[in-house]
Formats: structure tokens, C-alpha cells, sequence
């Protein structure tokens, strides 16, 4: 029996193995892919995140394949307003980060087994999760780490997915070569929905259009048409030339929602625990903070036989989440409503600080209290003349 067994090799999965090794346990990391791969994301990763890949030691290997981001732009037909990153940002393709995550595992002594695909958690006759059942049979460990992604099976396995709420969303992605930004997140809002547009180094960038099913669908058909000619839209207006570097692909549905992290000596962390949506920007980042704390809760686990560090992890990524989410909300909201956006957008033009501090609470830098009276003034504005405007 392995002392812990970890599903997945993304962000959140190779990061709780590095941090588990560096604890000198003994770990096994398993994903059905073979890296590098292709993996569909927003590629953005903020301070926070930022500040993990250094604590691993990963980002003087890609340095050279990122771009370094220093502004976040929203845009809504012809108004925009930006804001700037309080540290460090980056852009970056997940093959390149999670290849590099792989093998920073591999060198701190984890047992890395690409190419194995995970059919079901495995109990005892208690109903106690024990190990998972893989293509090259079982597999059993005192700990278990689900990092299994946004439909994560073991979650849904584990009892612990919840159902999703009746307006789920889809993305598409891409990466196209275009004459564009290189230090800025574009966030755009259109009808009925939101494109970034996220620089990711080489002159090219990472292009993910969020939406409900019904437009992803619309946009998705005939080999992906509807998105291609969107994209070339934004990209090319300005008679510039784009070009897509791989095939677009489509993922969701979203949010996914968890009941709780864990059960028995199974815990989940990354998207497998839960994802708001990606408006927020903030998946990586999240995966990665939480990484590292997932990896503490099941050390104290293993030498406590306790489970009560799992209900301090759950309470502690519910924490960092909670800005973005809220944010998350608040942007889905504006989405839904282009005139109170609108008017919202202009007010925080004439704010940059304003916008400055909404980024930094996202990021997890800073605090809702931190916002001042002046700040809420954009939105409560946009609302009053909404009201005068209808009346």
C-alpha cells in the first residue's frame, strides 16, 4: 500500500505531490494523459499563484515561454477601464506549465504513471474509500488526493458532487498568433458572451469565449466556425492578420459544486473541489494556494489518523474563494445587464484605483472591507441612472 495516492497531474494535483514529497512521503501520481498535453484554460495565473510556482521552484524553467502580465482591461463596446496587478502575473499554456510541474514531481521523488486511466474509487466493506481501480489494476494508499478535474469521477464516486444549478455555461478555447497586448488580460463583454484574452508568450494568446450552452453551441458548430469567425472579429478588426495555432476545443459544463472536500482518507482539491466559473480568471491560482494546503491537511492526517484536518482545509479554500466567486457573480450579473455594465464601466473609467482594488480583492490581496464608501459610488451611479433612465 502507497502512503498517498494522487489522481490527476494539472496544477493542483502535481503541486499537492511536490509538496508531499518535500514532506517525505511516499507518492504516487497518476494521470491518464502523456505530457505534454493539451488542456483547455484561461492560461492566466495571478500573484498568488505566482507566488506558489516560485515556492516550487518552477518559474526559472519557463521563464522564457510566459508572457508577464501587469494589467487586467474590461471593454464593453466602447468603453473600457483598466487596472493593474498588485505583483507578479503571468500567461503561460498549460502544456508548458504542467509539463513543468510533472517533472519538478518527478525530480522531488514522486512515482509518476502517465498514460493510466482511473475507472472508479474503490471502498471496503465499511464503504471507507481505500484506493482506486485503474486500467492496470488497483491501487491503494492511506491518503487519496482526487485532483481529477471539473467532472471529476472520484467526487461524483465519493458521494460529494452536487447537482448543478439549471444556468450552466460552457467555454472554447484557442490559441491564435495576433497582433495584441502582450502585458494585459482583455476581457471583453458581447452579446450574450464574455471572450479573454490572455497573452501566454511567443507572441500568442491564450483566446477562451465563456457562455451558456445554447450560444457555446451555436458558436461551436461546423468545425467550430462560429467561434473561429468571432474570434477573428475581435482579433483582426483592425486588418490585422489571425492565425490559430491549434483546434479549438470546448469544455464545461460549470459551476461544479461540492458538498464537502472529503470522506474518509479521500480529499478532494483543484477544480475536483469545485469551480465558480471562469469569469473570475482565478482557477490556477486557486489550484495552486490550495495545493499546498491540501498537501499540510493530509500530512497532519497521516501522522494523526485524524480526519479533522480535512474540515480546516475545506473551511480554508472556501476562504480564498470567496472574493472571486463573489466577484465571479457580480461580473455574471453586469454580463446579463450591457446597460448597468455599461454604466458601471464609465463610472470606474473615471476610478482606475477604484478597479485597482476590485482586482486585488479578486487576486485575494486584498479585502472586500478595504473597498471605501467612494468605490461603491460606479455601480450605485450605474443603477440611478438605470432607474431615471426606465422611469
Amino acid at each position: 500500500m502507497h502512503e498517498v495516492l494522487v489522481v490527476g497531474a494539472g496544477p493542483a494535483g502535481a503541486a499537492t505531490a511536490i509538496h508531499l514529497a518535500r514532506h517525505g512521503r511516499n507518492v504516487v501520481l497518476v494521470d491518464r494523459a502523456h505530457f505534454p498535453r493539451r488542456k483547455v484554460c484561461g492560461e492566466g495565473i495571478f500573484p498568488a499563484g505566482v507566488r506558489e510556482l516560485d515556492q516550487l521552484g518552477i518559474l526559472p524553467g519557463i521563464s522564457e515561454q510566459i508572457s508577464r502580465l501587469r494589467r487586467v482591461r474590461f471593454t464593453l463596446d466602447d468603453v473600457a477601464v483598466e487596472g493593474s496587478f498588485a505583483g507578479e502575473a503571468i500567461g503561460v499554456d498549460r502544456g508548458v506549465l504542467d509539463t513543468a510541474l510533472v517533472a519538478a514531481a518527478r525530480d522531488s521523488g514522486v512515482d509518476v504513471r502517465e498514460g493510466m486511466t482511473v475507472r472508479s474509487l474503490v471502498f471496503d466493506n465499511r464503504g471507507a474509500p481505500i484506493g482506486v481501480a485503474t486500467d492496470d489494476g488497483l491501487l491503494e494508499a492511506r491518503g487519496i488526493v482526487a485532483a481529477d478535474g471539473l467532472n471529476s469521477r472520484l467526487a461524483r464516486d465519493a458521494g460529494l458532487h452536487l447537482p448543478g444549478t439549471r444556468h450552466v455555461r460552457y467555454g472554447i478555447s484557442a490559441h491564435v498568433q495576433a497582433d495584441i497586448d502582450t502585458e494585459a488580460v482583455d476581457v471583453r463583454f458581447r452579446d450574450g458572451y464574455e471572450l479573454y484574452i490572455t497573452p501566454v508568450g511567443g507572441g500568442r494568446a491564450n483566446v477562451a469565449l465563456l457562455g451558456s450552452r445554447e450560444m457555446v453551441r451555436s458558436l461551436s458548430g461546423q468545425g467550430m466556425a462560429g467561434f473561429k469567425a468571432a474570434v477573428a472579429g475581435e482579433l483582426g478588426g483592425g486588418g490585422g492578420a489571425v492565425c490559430f495555432t491549434d483546434e479549438p476545443m470546448a469544455w464545461g459544463p460549470f459551476p461544479a459544486r461540492r458538498g464537502r472536500f472529503h470522506r474518509g482518507r479521500l480529499v478532494l482539491t483543484g477544480d475536483a473541489a469545485g469551480f465558480q466559473d471562469g469569469i473570475s480568471g482565478e482557477g490556477i491560482s486557486l489550484a495552486l494556494v490550495s495545493a499546498r494546503e491540501c498537501a499540510e491537511a493530509v500530512e497532519q492526517a497521516l501522522r494523526t489518523g485524524r480526519t479533522a484536518p480535512f474540515r480546516a482545509y475545506e473551511w480554508q479554500v472556501r476562504a480564498h474563494a470567496r472574493n472571486s466567486t463573489l466577484l465571479a457573480r457580480l461580473n455574471l450579473f453586469l454580463a446579463a445587464k450591457p446597460r448597468l455594465a455599461r454604466a458601471a464601466l464609465q463610472g470606474l473609467a473615471q476610478r482606475p484605483e477604484t478597479f485597482d482594488r476590485l482586482i486585488g480583492i479578486n487576486c485575494g490581496d486584498q479585502r472586500f472591507r478595504d473597498l471605501r464608501p467612494r468605490d461603491l459610488l460606479p455601480v450605485a451611479l450605474a443603477m440611478r441612472r438605470l432607474r431615471k433612465a426606465s422611469g
